[in-house]
């Protein structure tokens, strides 16, 4: 039997958590649930970007920062402490690393207001918010993430891709480069970071690149190509900068697959 409750505002000693906005009206589907103290715990990074927030993971101090407009939440392993734009919150379960994947309890990650069915029989959770529908299945294990259904490229999910792009102009500042951009990029691409200098040397023209407007060409349905475009004026000849975002749709989730630069340049008395 499904039985089925409405997820009010966790409000705790006075405050709420933020409300997640919905990134897109497609079905999302979350394996590896898990059960701790009669609480279900699910991966706080899909469920949050399922919903348009923001997540990164800070090695050093073992935290989570989930950020959606003003809103900001930082989590902690093993802590039932997390902070709420600056207010400190007691959740009933710690946060829990469990594979490289941050778990909290099932209603700290879900949206205000939303709507949760749950099936014993199958060991599943359902939350409903503004039309999109996260799926989430407790014991399961094998695929691990996210998969999602029809994914459409939002330009939340556009612009959070653009940020991790951005984010590889200084890479000596983060420590786990394979954890960090995994959710992101594909792993042939992390292998280029990872592995070959001279690229790592080439994505620091990306902070040339950050703010600057973003075109998108799509060239099928599993792929889409990002370019964002700088003029300068150098005497006699007029210089363009590109950078090249292939963004493609891997095991349903949207990721990065290429970063490139290239440069042309006119000289302006050839002109007609």
């Amino acid at each position: 039997m499904k039985k089925s409750l409405l997820i009010a505002p966790l409000i705790i000693a006075g405050l709420s958590l933020p409300h997640f906005a919905s990134a897109s009206t497609n079905d999302v589907t979350i394996n590896d649930g898990k059960i701790e103290n009669g609480r279900t715990l699910v991966p706080i990074r899909a469920i949050s970007q399922s919903f348009g927030s923001t997540v990164d993971w800070h090695q050093a101090t073992k935290t989570v920062t989930i950020k959606n407009g003003k809103d900001k939440t930082v989590l902690t392993v093993n802590s039932k402490k997390i902070n709420v734009n600056g207010k400190s919150v007691t959740i009933d379960v710690p946060v829990r690393l469990s594979n490289g994947t941050t778990y909290v309890p099932l209603r700290v990650a879900s949206p205000a207001g939303s709507v949760a069915n749950w099936n014993q029989k199958a060991q599943q959770a359902t939350i409903t918010f503004k039309g999109k529908k996260v799926v989430v299945n407790v014991g399961k294990t094998g695929t691990g993430s996210t998969t999602t259904t029809n994914t459409q490229f939002t330009e939340t999910l556009k612009k959070n891709l653009i940020a991790k792009a951005d984010e590889t102009a200084n890479l000596s500042k983060i420590s786990q480069i394979r954890t960090h951009f995994k959710p992101y990029f594909t792993t042939d691409l992390i292998n280029q970071i990872v592995y070959k200098n001279e690229y790592k040397d080439s994505l620091k023209q990306s902070s040339n690149f950050k703010n600057v407007p973003v075109n998108a060409n799509r060239v099928d349905n599993d792929k889409i190509v990002l370019y964002q475009r700088l003029e300068s004026l150098d005497g006699a000849y007029e210089r363009f900068y590109t950078r090249t975002i292939v963004v493609i749709k891997q095991d349903g989730t949207w990721k990065i697959d290429q970063i490139n630069f290239s440069k042309d340049e006119i000289n302006i008395g050839d002109r007609p």
